[in-house]
């Protein structure tokens, strides 16, 4: 099977929307990564998601996700929009800043039912497991016709350890925010991984000394606690997993800071996405549907007007009987 040059497939990419991407040998997980998950797992920290139980040998070598697969192609899509989005602060001054929506203080606010409440930025917009697939399903069309082979896209829907390979094919770096942090950039990015059975030309390297070093402010903006310091964090207070995963109603003792669906305190809070690019992406931008709901509607929102609001969106992730307890929890002041 014929290679296929890295700078024509980097070049197919980018004009598919992608920020950056790299290409990586597939191979199995380094044994010291896979253990350090294991451990964090086996700890519990991985709170509801009974999923990470599961696919263990997969999960190491993704191989067993395609087989004959040669080739890890790791895409970045930017998702961050313009400042002063409508109906949602997505810059950062605003966001830690803006009483309502304090992700330092982890205190009370107040909140009279007229409130925006906070919803992640990535979910914002169009569910990006449609939007990436519409995207890169042309280029994975493209290496299977004109170089032969399969090719398998994986968009956050695999066991595959995508920050990983993404750290393999020269991306970025994991922060002590436990995401994928692209230095300069931040961390406002999808990652999408296509294998195939093909080769390419060229492969990446990882990034050289890039690290947090002894910065924490991630650490130090996380309204609950739930990062540890040392790059992993504690699920069971981490207020992403809180308002979208789990299906049990928040603790008590865990603040949502004004947090209706998702937290970005720690992305905002690092230092590598105070100049974060904006994307081009249209579909990303955020949807005045979604952004213009008060908390008294979503405390008030029916299913079926729920999942009208949310088609194609990333919010379908929720229940509606969760985001309607979140809601009434921010009238409560929590």
């Amino acid at each position: 099977m014929k290679k296929i040059r890295a700078d024509l497939l980097r070049r197919m990419i980018l004009d598919a929307g992608a920020y950056s991407c790299g290409f990586v040998p597939a191979d199995a997980v380094d044994a010291a990564d896979m253990d350090l998950f294991m451990r964090w797992r086996d700890s519990g920290a991985h709170a509801g998601m009974s999923y990470l139980e599961r696919n263990d040998a997969v999960r190491t070598d993704p191989r067993l996700l395609l087989e004959g697969a040669r080739t890890l192609i790791v895409c970045l899509f930017n998702y961050h929009t313009e400042e002063h989005s409508p109906g949602c602060l997505t810059d950062r001054k605003s966001r830690l800043d803006f009483p309502e929506a304090d992700s330092r203080a982890g205190t009370a606010v107040p909140d009279r039912g007229n409130s925006i409440p906070y919803i992640a930025e990535y979910a914002r917009g169009r569910d990006y497991h449609l939007e990436l697939r519409d995207r890169l399903l042309p280029v994975s069309r493209f290496l299977t016709e004109r170089y032969g082979g399969e090719a398998r896209i994986c968009i956050d829907s695999a066991p595959l350890r995508e920050r990983y390979w993404a750290v393999r094919a020269g991306l970025g770096f994991c922060g002590r925010n436990c995401q994928l942090i692209v230095p300069g950039a931040g961390s406002a990015f999808f990652i999408a991984t296509v294998l195939w059975t093909g080769e390419v030309d060229g492969y990446s390297v990882p990034l050289e000394y890039a690290t947090c070093g002894t910065c924490r402010a991630c650490v130090d903006a996380c309204p609950t606690g739930a990062l540890r310091g040392d790059g992993t964090l504690d699920a069971r207070r981490c207020l992403s997993y809180l308002t979208i995963e789990s299906r049990l109603p928040v603790p008590d003792d865990i603040p949502l800071a004004g947090n209706l669906y998702g937290c970005d305190a720690c992305r905002l809070a690092c230092p590598h996405g105070r100049k974060a690019p904006v994307t081009d992406i249209e579909a990303f931008r955020p949807r005045t549907d979604i952004c213009s709901m008060t908390t008294a509607d979503w405390c008030d929102i029916g299913t079926g007007a729920f999942r009208r609001l949310t088609t194609e969106s990333a919010m379908t992730r929720a229940r509606v009987g969760n985001i309607r307890a979140n809601a009434r929890c921010l009238l409560e002041d929590k």
